[in-house]
C-alpha cells in the first residue's frame, strides 16, 4: 500500500480565526488529485473530508466514487494531517463522516456502514484505539466517528473515576451538535430538506460508559 506526500497546506481564515486547513496530494496509481479539507469547529473540534479536485464545484463531491480501487491508500494518506493538526491545536478532536458512496451510474449508498466508514474505522482504530489521549466512539448507523481528546482528564490524578466519567461525558454532549451538523453536510440532507434527528446522545451514552471502564483501567 502506497502513502502519498501531502503538500500545499493553507489555512481559510474568518476574523483573524482558522476555520479550515486544505492540503493537496496526488494519487501516482489514478494520477488523481485529491484535496484534503480539514474544517475547524468550536469546542477545538477538527472534520476530516476529502474529494478529488475534479468533483470540487459538486455538492456531491465528498461522495462520488472514482473507482480506482486505492481507497487505503487515499485514506491512510489523510490521516497524514492529523499529527501536523494536533500541533496547531493543542487538544483537538476530529470527526469524520463516511459520506454514502454515489458510483459513476449514480447510485448511492445507504447511510449505514458506508464503505468509507468503514475503511476510516478499520484505520482508526488500529492505528489510535491503544492511544490513551483519545477516546474512539464509533456509530455504524449514521457512518460517524468520533477521536475525542481526553488527555485533560486522563492526566488529572486528583479526580476519581465517577467525576471523569462525568467530565468526558460533558464534552462528549458537547461535541455532539457539532457532528449533527457535519453529518447533515456530508450527506446532504441541507440540500434534501431531510433534517433528521440522529441523537447520537442518548444512543452512545451506554457505550461511552463502557468505553470509559475501559480507559480508567490504564
Amino acid at each position: 500500500m502506497k502513502v502519498y506526500p501531502i503538500r500545499n497546506h493553507r489555512r481559510k481564515y474568518k476574523d483573524g480565526q482558522v476555520i479550515a486547513h486544505l492540503f493537496v496530494f496526488r494519487s501516482t496509481k489514478s494520477n488523481i488529485t485529491y484535496f484534503i479539507e480539514c474544517e475547524v469547529f468550536d469546542k477545538n473540534v477538527i472534520a476530516i473530508k476529502f474529494y478529488d479536485k475534479n468533483h470540487r464545484e459538486s455538492k456531491n463531491r465528498f461522495s462520488y466514487l472514482t473507482n480506482s480501487n486505492e481507497i487505503w491508500s487515499v485514506l491512510h494518506t489523510c490521516i497524514q494531517v492529523i499529527p501536523i493538526l494536533e500541533k496547531e491545536h493543542i487538544g483537538c478532536s476530529f470527526v469524520a463522516i463516511g459520506a454514502q458512496g454515489i458510483s459513476p451510474d449514480r447510485r448511492q449508498e445507504q447511510i449505514e456502514k458506508t464503505q468509507r466508514y468503514l475503511a476510516y474505522k478499520r484505520i482508526l482504530f488500529k492505528l489510535f484505539e491503544s492511544a490513551t489521549n483519545y477516546a474512539l466512539i464509533d456509530s455504524d448507523e449514521y457512518s460517524a466517528l468520533l477521536m475525542m481528546n481526553i488527555i485533560e482528564f486522563v492526566g488529572d490524578k486528583q479526580i476519581d473515576d465517577q467525576e471523569f466519567s462525568e467530565k468526558v461525558l460533558n464534552k462528549y454532549v458537547e461535541i455532539i451538535e457539532l457532528m449533527e451538523m457535519e453529518f447533515l453536510e456530508i450527506h446532504n440532507f441541507y440540500e434534501a430538506n431531510n433534517h433528521a434527528n440522529i441523537s447520537l446522545e442518548i444512543s452512545h451514552k451506554r457505550k461511552v460508559n463502557k468505553m470509559l471502564k475501559i480507559l480508567r483501567k490504564l
